[in-house]
């Protein structure tokens, strides 16, 4: 099989500058003059083709079953990164290199996912268990596994939180339906 002697002319022409890229949908007969057909482990920015960069690794998470992660800036101002990791709950200031467990917060290490959200903390119970409104609210990261009771995080403390406040009296209501 010959090759085609205009090949060699087109690669030495355009050799350093490829000005529309690389072209994969048209065949190769049909190619612009500043246009290539493909390329393996190159980038062509501004026309110029060169090796791929490289890639770095940002940060390691801890071992185990990634169930969720996201970021979250709590009153203090520094960015977090938090994390959960077969059923435990890890966060890492930026840059993100040193890892620390949430030792009050435990999942379910089979949930497929946690959730994570921010929300505003505006209220809070007395000892007594009457809800009152805090005069500076301030975020928190809410977490959920769907299995567990939901967790929280302000930054400085955490744990599941609790669907009865502390010395919250409940009564009963009985209601009885009679015929006469």
């Amino acid at each position: 099989m010959a090759r085609d002697p205009t090949v060699k002319q087109v690669l030495q022409s355009y050799q350093r500058y490829w000005p529309l890229g690389c072209d994969q949908w048209s065949l190769p007969d049909q190619l612009n003059d500043g246009e290539f057909r493909n390329g393996m482990n190159v980038a062509c920015r501004g026309g110029i083709i060169q090796t791929r960069p490289g890639t770095k690794t940002l940060y390691c998470l801890p071992e185990g079953r990634r169930q969720g992660e996201t970021l979250f800036t709590p009153a203090g101002g520094v960015a977090h990164q938090a994390v959960a990791i077969a059923g435990s709950v890890y966060v890492a200031r930026a840059p993100f290199k040193e890892w620390s467990q949430l030792d009050n917060i435990q999942f379910s290490s089979s949930s497929r996912f946690v959730c994570f959200t921010e929300c505003l903390k505006s209220t809070d119970y007395d000892e007594t268990g009457v809800l009152y409104f805090l005069e500076q609210p301030y975020k928190v990261l809410m977490m959920q596994d769907g299995r567990t009771r939901a967790a929280f995080w302000d930054g400085s403390t955490n744990g599941h939180s609790n669907p009865t406040p502390t010395g919250c009296v409940c009564s009963s209501l009985s209601v009885g339906v009679g015929l006469e």
